[in-house]
């Protein structure tokens, strides 16, 4: 009689075969879903999603892949525990350093434009303009551009994954056991820094989830922005939102994500606060401590469009005659102030909240390519970034909108 797998083993299997579905992995892109090793590492894996051919590991069903070729790493736990997700940060911070070593080790530089999808985030999370060059980059305060460069790294690294079917009975316990493990391991050889934490961390029906918008991300408040945030349930939708995302980024193609019109309701776990002493720049971790009383959610919250107010569509038309960007002058002020009867600095932070504009001295401009307007009777509106999304909500409502679509040129 074969001996029969470990339940480790057994889970490992249940998840690679739960990641290579037809529906979660597209065909003709090569991609696979192994376990075995990544090149400059001594550490087995669980379970990789890969493109194209590895090198098979001696006898073994096990194969090795260089580092560019792998899109994320699965740590598999049957029950994890403060030991296990401590363990599993630090196996996968390794996956985080190799990709960077083999990414950033060099001193070619890339075109502008390959940054700018990690500038548009950085606008969306602070409402500020990003830069428009690499001059411009280098000038930005050091917490800003040092910002701008986490979000760059975090479209190319691998998505990393601690995935444990059961373990923590709480979320607010999964929580806790994460900001300690942050705070034992602090310092430049912490493994627990926000570039190398985990993409996401699951423990049945709790997650925490980090917030580097690829594709998860929430608006920072003051002076800090919220780097990671927890859901309960819907673990396997977040995943598959994470796998999506990588793979549309990595093999270059459009994954059919839809208008879903729910969104997830995520709780902020941690913000993160620039702090710089002489010439060294850190982080500090500004956590958000709940009681499990008030986690207690529904796993999702239905979308809607931002409102926007009559004197802030005068600000979108602006923006949108200038080509997605227009320059707030005294007479603009003072139009709004006699037309509308509010500032103009209220219509910009109202606009600004929406998520979709962002400013910097008198220059006001959207952060996405296109930003599409319901523009309503009464001279309000709504915006959003997803045409099909916002048709389906307005018709929803019963609302007969013009849709008006700004380009950022």
């Amino acid at each position: 009689m074969n001996h029969m797998p470990t339940l480790g083993k057994a889970y490992e299997a249940i998840t690679m075969a739960a990641v290579d579905k037809e529906f979660v992995l597209p065909p003709g892109l090569d991609l696979r879903v192994v376990s075995g090793f990544i090149e400059g590492s001594d550490n087995q894996f669980d379970c990789m999603l890969v493109q194209g051919d590895g090198q098979r590991y001696g006898l073994t069903t096990e194969y090795r892949y260089p580092i560019e070729k792998v899109l994320c790493v699965i740590e598999v736990k049957k029950t994890l525990t403060k030991a296990d997700l401590t363990d599993a940060i630090n196996q996968l911070a390794e996956v985080q350093k190799l990709h960077l070593q083999a990414t950033y080790g060099t001193k070619a530089e890339k075109p502008f434009s390959s940054v700018r999808s990690a500038i548009r985030s950085y606008e969306r999370i602070t409402g500020k303009i990003g830069p428009d060059s690499y001059r411009a980059l280098d000038e930005m305060p050091l917490q800003e551009k040092t910002l701008i460069g986490f979000l760059e790294r975090q479209r190319h690294v691998p998505v990393t994954v601690v995935l444990g079917y059961d373990g923590f009975k709480t979320e607010a316990g999964l929580r806790r056991s994460l900001l300690k493990i942050m705070d034992g391991t602090v310092g430049k050889q912490s493994n627990a820094s926000i570039d190398l934490l985990p993409t996401l961390v699951t423990s049945g029906d709790f997650n925490i989830v980090k917030c580097n918008a690829q594709p998860y991300m929430v608006h920072r408040s003051a002076d800090s922005w919220v780097a990671a945030a927890s859901t309960r349930h819907n673990a396997a939708l977040i995943l598959l939102e994470l796998l999506w995302t990588k793979i549309s980024f990595f093999c270059n193609i459009r994954m059919p994500f839809g208008d879903d019109m729910e969104s997830e309701n995520l709780k902020e776990l941690f913000a993160l606060q620039a702090t710089i002493h002489g010439d060294t720049f850190g982080w500090i971790v500004i956590p958000f401590e709940h009681p499990e009383s008030k986690l207690s959610r529904a796993q999702s919250i239905p979308w809607q469009p931002a409102r926007v107010s009559p004197a802030a569509m005068s600000l979108v038309n602006q923006v949108a005659f200038g080509g997605g960007e227009t320059t707030l002058s005294e007479s603009l002020a003072d139009y709004i102030k006699e037309t509308h009867g509010v500032s103009m600095d209220e219509a910009v932070l109202e606009l600004i909240q929406s998520d979709g504009f962002a400013k910097s001295g008198n220059r006001l401009k959207g952060t996405s390519p296109t930003t599409f307007v319901a523009s309503l009777d009464d001279d309000s509106g709504y915006l959003a970034i997803n045409r099909d999304q916002l048709e389906k909500w307005c018709a929803a409502q019963g609302l007969e909108p013009t849709i008006i679509a700004i380009f950022n040129l």
